[in-house]
């Protein structure tokens, strides 16, 4: 049987009826079947140290995708030699590059005007 805890988020009182608002967040233990939720700050900082990992990963991976994408329209580009189906095959791979990038930064502009913490310090 799993043990359950919950972690409590704070909200500012004009979104909420009561000062704090807990949720259960499960997250899988090492220790196999089950899933255990954090509640102490020692807790909450793992979690949080966990989610900056995860922002900073993905955020990275997919600029480095769109990088490459980018790379790949310019190549394909450059050896299309005027063929109208491969050019307009170059410019919609580099368009899916730049939306990719202005989704990228759009995600964190977001974050930001949330006022997450520790999630856009990097």
């Amino acid at each position: 049987m799993t043990d359950n805890q919950n972690i409590t988020i704070s909200f500012p009182k004009a979104f909420a009826q009561t000062d704090k608002l807990e949720v259960g967040v499960p997250i899988p233990s090492k220790g196999g079947a089950g899933a255990k939720t954090y509640t102490s700050s020692a807790d909450n900082r793992i979690y949080q140290q966990y989610m900056n990992d995860l922002y900073s990963f993905a955020i990275n991976l997919g600029t480095s995708l769109a990088t490459l994408m980018i790379v790949y329209a310019g190549y394909k580009y450059m050896t299309s030699q005027g063929n109208q189906t491969a050019l307009n095959d170059a410019k919609e791979v580099f368009a899916g590059a730049m939306l990719g990038m202005a989704i990228l930064l759009l995600v964190r502009v977001i974050l930001r005007f949330l006022n997450l913490p520790d999630v856009t310090t990097s």
